[in-house]
């Protein structure tokens, strides 16, 4: 243990802010425990900030959820006493211990003389978005770590307008915590608490609703979806939400319905993961379900499977549901509307899009990032109907800001409903633009390192690969590589020229056969994810392209000097 690390440990220990049960916390950590909970102070990543709860600075807890939030606040009031008087809107999901970081959080904000509006139950992420942007709020706070395990905590802020904040004030922010004394004591309030409730769910509904076109729905208003929250939040809105559209046969999972910060029916709160559709699955041949629709756990994100044509219930991937979300939502849409994605989602997106007469416009990975692109384009006039990136996360709602697997969940059953009245499934629609666009296939790499080393690790990764870029992936020739934080693409013929976007850690290998494999390191898990896309003549060929090449690139990862435990996992 070193000398910083055993002084901040007996500064906390003796802190008189502690309680008995922090204490305990304190007293049986391990050497590696405390080298973990008093390092570095956490880092905003490209969903906010998301580390285990526990004691200590490097550590999410009230202490450290009251000093994020002083620091906030002290960026609002360096604005101006305008801005500091608009208030900050704060939500919070229903893991053990959000609901105690929202009351610090928001305690502290009120003793810097700055008002907070509270939800007064856990509630979906993406209805905090609408509510900055509903009440005209100077920014807002959401205590979440979405879909990580059981043990993770997580605290987003989002700017005026609902968006997450972007690097600018992530960095204002960070530079104020290190400045100030995590350990601080709240003054006593000196400004308003108003409580947010049902009045505030009627409105969020109210606007999901506006989303979706009530003649798609009517035209099958019979379809039978099964819906869970992953024991999550989005029980409290989605379901009341689907009836109301007009869908008559609304099954909930009932084991997975209430929220439980344990998780207790998924080894994994990802619905990107299908071990957790045990239940959803059983329920859904017990009701014949045409449709699964699960949020995860804060109800930002949506995964959708569906019955195909031959009457088994399989998934569908974000990429695929972003493509049929983008040729449905870009069907009566106004010319000069756009579709935008991330970097490594699916290229079947721009030719949907194209063929709908729209525009597809790329950016990094993150809200924050597909938000701001969308401000941008209606800024120029036009609208993006739909924002979404391979992780099974659509931004539809204009009123919303951010990922929204509420809006989602109506839009993508609006769909399906459309599609049944013409005898298609989802899958079948799939099929079609493929046969028409080319049959598209994403898989989905990471190998995990945990600690110092693992991202020390990652970092010369990252590396070792812009000094030596690969020739070749899987027997296929590179005939590119961009580098996104340079801002330069590179081809193996010596030619170059400039990227937009730039100024992120991702790195893209185009092959000469029209696959592409991008690699980053994650921005809020210690990981560095791959990502192959592949085209091919058939679903089965392009999937085989893009397994190949996953596997290619793993095996290929600067990574030998790592000694550490590492997991690897393709999905």
């Amino acid at each position: 243990m070193t000398d910083s690390v055993q002084a901040g440990y007996e500064r906390w220990l003796h802190s008189p802010l502690m309680d008995d049960d922090e204490r305990r916390q304190l007293s049986r950590l391990d050497g590696a425990g405390l080298s973990a909970s008093f390092g570095p102070q956490p880092a905003f990543g490209t969903a906010g900030l998301r580390t285990l709860a526990g004691p200590g600075p490097s550590r999410l807890n009230r202490h450290t959820a009251a000093w994020v939030a002083r620091a906030l606040g002290a960026r609002l009031w360096a604005r101006g006493p305008g801005t500091a008087s608009r208030g900050v809107c704060i939500g919070y999901d229903a893991r053990h211990g959000s609901a105690q970081l929202a009351r610090a959080a928001a305690g502290a904000l009120r003793g810097m003389g700055i008002p907070v509006f509270l939800f007064s139950e856990p509630r979906p992420t993406p209805e905090l978005s609408f509510a900055v942007r509903l009440l005209g709020a100077s920014a807002g706070i959401c205590l979440t770590a979405s879909h990580n395990p059981p043990e993770y905590l997580g605290f987003k802020v989002y700017r005026s307008g609902g968006a997450q904040i972007g690097d600018a004030l992530a960095g204002e922010i960070a530079g104020e915590m290190a400045r100030s004394d995590v350990l601080a004591p709240t003054p006593p309030p000196s400004a308003a608490l108003t409580p947010l409730g049902r009045e505030t769910d009627e409105r969020f509904i109210e606007s999901a609703l506006r989303c979706v076109n009530p003649r798609d729905i009517a035209a099958f208003p019979h379809l039978s979806v099964v819906y869970t929250p992953f024991h999550g939040v989005g029980g409290s809105v989605v379901p009341e939400a689907l009836r109301r559209a007009g869908l008559t046969s609304v099954h909930c999972v009932p084991e997975q319905l209430a929220p439980d910060g344990d998780f207790p029916t998924t080894p994994d709160p990802n619905p990107e993961n299908p071990d957790g559709f045990g239940p959803a699955l059983s329920l859904s041949e017990a009701v014949r379900a045409d449709l699964i629709l699960a949020n995860d756990p804060d109800a930002d994100r949506l995964a959708v499977w569906a019955r195909d044509a031959g009457n088994a219930m399989r998934p569908l991937s974000g990429n695929q549901v972003g493509v049929l979300l983008a040729d449905f939502l870009l069907r009566d849409a106004p010319a000069g509307s756009a579709v935008v994605k991330t970097l490594v989602t699916t290229d079947m997106a721009r030719l949907a899009a194209e063929r709908r007469g729209g525009q597809c416009v790329d950016t990094f990975t993150g809200f924050k990032h597909l938000a701001a692109e969308a401000e941008r384009l209606e800024q120029s006039g036009r609208r993006a109907v739909l924002a979404f990136e391979e992780a099974i996360g659509y931004m539809i709602n204009p009123d919303v800001r951010d990922k929204d697997g509420v809006s989602a969940a109506l839009a993508v059953a609006s769909m399906a409903c459309a599609l049944r009245a013409r005898g298609l499934t989802l899958h079948d629609r799939l099929d079609e633009l493929g046969r028409e666009l080319g049959f598209y296939a994403e898989k989905t790499a990471s190998v995990t390192l945990p600690g110092p080393e693992g991202q020390a690790a990652i970092r010369s990764c990252m590396a070792a690969l812009r000094r030596d870029p690969p020739a070749a992936v899987s027997g296929r020739a590179v005939a590119r590589w961009d580098d996104f934080l340079t801002g330069v693409s590179s081809g193996l013929d010596g030619s170059s020229h400039p990227l937009s976007p730039s100024g992120a850690d991702v790195l893209r290998f185009a092959l000469r056969d029209g696959c592409a494999v991008v690699i980053r390191p994650s921005g809020t898990e210690p990981k560095i994810k791959l990502y192959a896309l592949a085209r091919g003549p058939s679903p089965g060929q392009a999937l085989a392209s893009a397994q190949t090449c996953a596997q290619d690139v793993l095996h290929t990862l600067r990574l030998d000097h790592y000694t550490g435990t590492r997991s690897v996992k393709i999905l």
